[in-house]
């Protein structure tokens, strides 16, 4: 369930089409003010300081994600089979490498989800 703050609402009208059952509507409170005019200095300022403090926390939540997506792309990553290994030995490496790197993938897919 959503919620509209209407202390925060600035007028946008992007909550009336995405509304699941067409409740909200909108109320013109500033007259015959429209645009810029029907901002007074505080709501603006007010409008700004919430969007400057929204970009900042989606741009740390985007670094975030790209530090995790970075860190499992090189923990999945097959290693090197070692070579102190007899022939055999190494196949069994290799499959097991293949193994873990799928697991690896599957676990950030459900973390990342």
């Amino acid at each position: 369930m959503h919620t509209v703050i209407e202390s925060c609402c600035t007028g946008c009208e992007l909550c009336v089409p995405v509304c699941p059952v067409d409740c909200i509507s909108l109320e013109n409170l500033t007259g015959t003010r429209t645009g810029w005019s029907a901002w007074s200095q505080q709501d603006a300022d007010k409008a700004r300081k919430r969007y400057e403090f929204h970009s900042m926390k989606h741009t740390q939540g985007n670094d975030e994600a790209n530090k995790k997506r970075q860190k499992t792309a090189s923990a999945t990553e097959p290693k090197p089979p070692d070579p102190l290994l007899t022939p055999g030995d190494e196949e069994a490496q290799r499959k097991r490498a293949v193994i873990q790197a799928a697991l690896a993938s599957a676990r950030a897919r459900r973390n990342h989800d």
